[in-house]
């Protein structure tokens, strides 16, 4: 694997930020849609609130909080409920220097059998994302399976790169990903999140509408395959040639595919 230095991770962290969040994309208007939630008032009670947000960032970021487990919003909002807004901004924001595990409990919910359903991480490490007007990582299947590998790409890091659920390690890891680059919880966010979903053909969210989309699965010919690895197999394969994508997206899937190929 070819290594790199920061300012090359640097780089393409500011290129994801810039794909992702410039032109009217769906990834840029779904995120504006749950930001506003969270600049505005939509409820009549506080916990009313709490669970508004959970549902709609549980239903945004597909983390199925409520069609996998029972009670599982209720059990997160009676947790926030117990703190005022500037109060548990700043219980996130301690939690970056000393673990809460009041936050990030071990289970959350039940499941159809009573039975407790673990832990949330996902969907409340998201909430604290917004909460804190994006300063906060979000820690999700996309950061467990990517980080140790991109932390990996730069010179002199060798963590292990075995897949885990614990977030306090998971801290440990985005905390030192911070330290090498200086990046903020955005632009990180923003690097593992592209890089995550590029490596598995998905480029969906790049798009500022359904038939941009359609033409570029026309063009790349994806309308005629069925599985995840045949369709990253054409992007990587055709992403040089395409017309409906444009420069920067390119200079970031070459980054994905050429670091994957190593």
């Amino acid at each position: 694997m070819k290594k790199l230095q920061p300012n090359e991770i640097i780089e393409y962290a500011n290129l994801a930020y810039k794909i992702l969040n410039q032109g009217g994309t769906d990834y840029k208007k779904n995120k504006n849609v749950i930001t506003n939630l969270f600049n505005s008032e939509i409820a009549n009670t506080y916990e009313d609130k709490i669970k508004t947000r959970l549902c709609v960032i549980d239903s945004f970021y597909s983390t199925n909080i409520r069609n996998r487990r029972y009670f599982g919003i209720d059990d997160i909002s009676s947790i926030f409920v117990k703190h005022k807004t500037s109060n548990l901004i700043e219980k996130f924001n301690k939690c970056l220097i000393n673990f809460d595990s009041e936050l990030f409990p071990i289970n959350i919910g039940i499941n159809k059998k009573g039975k407790n359903a673990g832990h949330s991480h996902s969907i409340i490490s998201k909430y604290g994302y917004f909460l804190t007007n994006y300063q906060f990582p979000i820690f999700d299947s996309i950061v467990r399976e990517n980080l140790p590998f991109i932390i990996n790409l730069i010179e002199h890091q060798n963590i292990d790169t075995k897949i885990i659920n614990n977030i306090e390690i998971l801290f440990n890891q985005i905390g030192l990903l911070k330290r090498i680059t200086s990046l903020d919880y955005e632009k990180i966010d923003n690097l593992i999140w592209l890089f995550g979903k590029v490596k598995k053909g998905n480029i969906s969210m790049l798009f500022v509408n359904k038939n941009t989309y359609i033409n570029y699965c026309i063009e790349l010919g994806i309308d005629k395959v069925d599985t995840i690895e045949d369709i990253t197999n054409k992007l990587k394969n055709n992403y040089k040639n395409l017309t409906t994508i444009n420069t920067d997206t390119k200079k970031f899937l070459n980054f994905v595919f050429e670091t994957n190929n190593n």
